[in-house]
């Protein structure tokens, strides 16, 4: 492996470290997680109760997802897993949890539903309103629009619904980075049998 490689798979692991110790994902464990519960009061409409990071908490989760989602930066998610699978690291485990994200972002996959001036839009898409129109900015007036739009007609269950997806790409690349540990585990000890 490349040094470029390898200091890339370091800061991956190092971004992702400062991930997973984010309040962000510590708040979110398997029971504390994003929540939505319907419940009725007094015989009034169902109202939901969410639990989404805090201002800024969200501010780092988004920052750290920016950067494993930009197709030209170096803890670019793919990237990452490319330099696993070039140097044939634990090839089938990384394959899987390539696919796993790519299953959440892959352009032509339209599971999430929502549309746009009746065009449904792929789940790439949509994360892209949520993370630039609403978080990062940008000059594209477009996704600020849409995002807006959005926000004035579902309220909090967007970005409730873009939480979910985020924590479970945040999740995906937690799995990867206890990969590569694994990995340099696996060769410090191979390196010291010899």
């Amino acid at each position: 492996m490349i040094n470029k490689d390898k200091r890339d798979l370091e800061a991956f692991c190092q971004i992702i470290n400062d991930l997973e110790n984010s309040n962000a994902i510590k708040k979110c464990s398997d029971n504390t997680r994003v929540l939505l519960c319907l419940r009725e009061e007094n015989g009034k409409p169902i109202n939901y109760v969410k639990n989404i990071p805090e201002e800024e908490d969200k501010d780092r989760l988004i920052r750290i997802m920016r950067q494993l989602l930009m197709h030209k930066e170096k803890l670019n998610y793919y990237h990452i897993c490319n330099i696993l699978l070039k140097d044939n690291l634990k090839r089938e485990t990384a394959q899987k949890l390539k696919s796993y994200w790519t299953e959440i972002l892959k352009p032509s996959q339209k599971q999430i539903g929502l549309f746009y001036d009746d065009v449904m839009l792929t789940n790439e898409e949509i994360i892209n309103i949520f993370l630039y129109g609403g978080f990062i900015h940008t000059r594209d007036d477009l996704l600020i629009k849409k995002y807006q739009n959005f926000q004035s007609t579902m309220g909090e269950l967007f970005d409730f619904w873009m939480y979910n997806v985020v924590f479970d790409l945040a999740d995906i690349a937690i799995r990867t980075k206890n990969l590569i540990n694994s990995i340099k585990k696996e060769r410090s000890k191979n390196l010291s049998k010899k």
